[in-house]
Order: C-alpha cells, then sequence, then structure tokens
C-alpha cells in the first residue's frame, strides 16, 4: 500500500475522534487576580477562576454563563455544572515557580448519565508565584471536551518549547467496530488556554475486518483488511524558534511495510501539517 492510501486510511479513522468532543474556538474572559502566598490551594483557586462558584457539601457548583458558551450554540454548553481539580501541576518557567491547574465539569443535574455517556468539558488555568501571591495570569474556563464516561484523564505537563509549556489529555473512542485513542494537547497562548492539536495515537478495525464469520468469501472485494496503527510523536526544534514542531511516526503492527511521517508545525497559535 503506498504512503498516501495508508494515511488516507488512517485519517478516515479520524472521524471517530470527534466523538471526543469539540474545542473552544473562543477567548475566554480573564478575571484578574491573585490567591495568597504560599501553598497553592487549588480550592480557593477554583473560586478564583469561576466566579460565583457555590460550595454544597464536597460538590463545587456554578452556573455557566452565556458568555462562556461555545460560539456555535445559542445555550450555555450545561448550565449548572459541578467542577473537579484533575490536577495542579507544577514547573519552572524563566526562574519562576508556576502552575498548570486542570479542571472539568460535568452537568450537575444529570451527573449519573454522564458517568455512562458523556464527555466533560475540560478547563484550564495557569499562576506564577510572586511577591504578592499566585498571580492567575491565563484561564479558559471551557477549552474542549475531552475523555469518556463522565471523566476526562489525568493531564501530563508537556514542554512545547525552550520556554513553553502546555498539558495533554488522553481519550478514547469505540464505534462500528473500531477503536481511537487520541492525545490532545493544550498550550497556554497570552490570556487564555487553547486546544492546538489532536493527534490519533492508536487505531484499529479489529471488529470489523478480515473473514471471522461462518459464511464468508475470502476472496469478497468489499472485505476490510485488518489494521492497527500506532503513533508515536517526537518534540523537535522546527521553523519556530518558541513552540518546537511535532513528529508524528506512525507504522502497522499488522504489516511492517507500512510507515507514515507527518510534521505539524506551531503558527498562528495551531498546530498545522507541514512537509517533513
Amino acid at each position: 500500500m503506498t504512503r498516501p492510501a495508508f494515511l488516507k486510511r488512517t485519517l478516515a479513522l479520524v472521524a471517530l475522534a470527534t466523538l471526543f468532543g469539540y474545542a473552544s474556538g473562543a477567548d475566554n474572559k480573564l478575571g484578574a487576580g491573585y490567591l495568597p502566598p504560599g501553598d497553592f490551594d487549588p480550592g480557593k483557586a477554583l473560586e478564583l477562576i469561576f466566579p460565583g462558584l457555590e460550595i454544597k457539601g464536597d460538590a463545587a457548583l456554578w452556573e455557566v454563563p452565556e458568555w462562556e458558551a461555545d460560539p456555535a450554540r445559542t445555550k450555555p454548553v450545561w448550565g449548572l455544572v459541578k467542577l473537579e481539580v484533575l490536577d495542579s501541576l507544577r514547573f519552572r518557567q524563566a526562574d519562576a515557580k508556576r502552575i498548570f491547574l486542570v479542571c472539568q465539569s460535568v452537568p450537575a443535574e444529570q451527573e449519573y448519565n454522564c458517568r455512562n455517556f458523556c464527555a466533560p468539558d475540560v478547563g484550564a488555568a495557569t499562576f506564577t508565584n510572586t511577591e504578592n501571591g499566585w498571580r492567575l495570569d491565563a484561564v479558559s474556563r471551557v477549552m474542549g471536551r475531552v475523555g469518556g464516561g463522565g471523566k476526562a484523564s489525568k493531564p501530563k505537563l508537556v514542554k512545547l518549547g525552550p520556554e513553553r509549556y502546555g498539558v495533554v489529555l488522553w481519550s478514547m473512542g469505540m464505534g462500528q467496530g473500531s477503536t481511537v485513542q487520541a492525545d490532545t494537547y493544550f498550550l497556554e497562548t497570552g490570556t487564555s488556554v487553547k486546544e492546538v492539536l489532536q493527534i490519533t495515537t492508536y487505531s484499529d478495525n479489529g471488529g470489523s475486518c478480515g473473514c471471522e464469520r461462518e459464511v464468508c468469501d475470502p476472496d469478497d472485494p468489499n472485505l476490510m483488511t485488518c489494521f492497527e496503527i500506532v503513533s508515536t510523536v517526537e518534540f523537535v526544534p522546527g521553523k519556530n524558534a518558541v513552540v518546537f514542531d511535532l513528529k508524528v511516526t506512525q507504522t502497522d503492527r499488522l504489516d511492517d511495510t507500512l510507515k507514515g511521517v507527518t510534521l505539524y508545525s506551531y503558527t498562528d497559535g495551531m498546530y498545522r501539517e507541514t512537509s517533513p
């Protein structure tokens, strides 16, 4: 199989990755402020990030305002949501102590159903430790929707440039005999945090390929060839001096003659495919 055909087959599965959700294209309003000096308190950070946050027992509830909704929608994303901090990731940038806080929200009134069906909204904020306390630098209360069963994955800190950091979250989807796994990258850009790239890291069609039925013609031209494609990601210096390029190598575990390489460069606030 030629490389274009190989990549076409792979990219056809990316449509399934849209089951993971959407990415909001609008900047979120920044509520400037500080947390007290000393130990970083994730609970206090939520109160700063989400104005009007209401604490009921162990639940943090917030009413999503109109301006926070995805601009493609006519109503707020969820209405009343339940918030949860996924992690507070610590790193050092330009000799300053910083924190990347990532949280998720699910519909408060349908939390039980969401455990089975929905992908949560994820948000993030960055803080810098100063002599006045932890300064809120960037925030996106709704920056995308990833995960499943009402739960996003545990975020991981990634270094996307010599002095640029972001986070990556993992998702998986299944449907029509296929399985897809993807990594979604988020980067601090100005006063917001945005989704900049989603990469399919694994895909197979094990539930819809081959000739395992009792009645099957192995010469049937409509019979799908089985594949199990794995992608590895490397961060490499590239055209942008501030943000690394991403080199994605795709291989088929069922046919080691099939291999493809795709390079992404960061331009105009997004990663875009470019020539190797």
